[in-house]
């Protein structure tokens, strides 16, 4: 990702991970930070989603979203 240069706050979006499991079953919920299509102020702040499938396996995928002023 790179980084935008905004004045107070910017609306952000982002391509949603993607899971693969051998099962074909997952859910994937996103764990920290505010959704996408929200505005976001000034700073950095950190997104995280996390996928489990039903034997009980989890994994993470976490970013961060860096909005800096003039």
């Amino acid at each position: 990702m790179g980084t935008l240069v905004f004045t107070e706050s910017q609306k952000v979006t982002w391509d949603t991970p993607t899971v693969t499991d051998n099962s074909g079953s997952y859910t994937l919920v996103q764990t920290e930070g505010p959704q996408q299509d929200n505005e976001f102020t000034v700073g950095m702040t950190n997104i995280t989603y996390v996928a489990s499938d039903p034997s009980g396996n989890n994994a993470s995928c976490s970013f961060i979203i860096d909005v800096m002023g003039n």
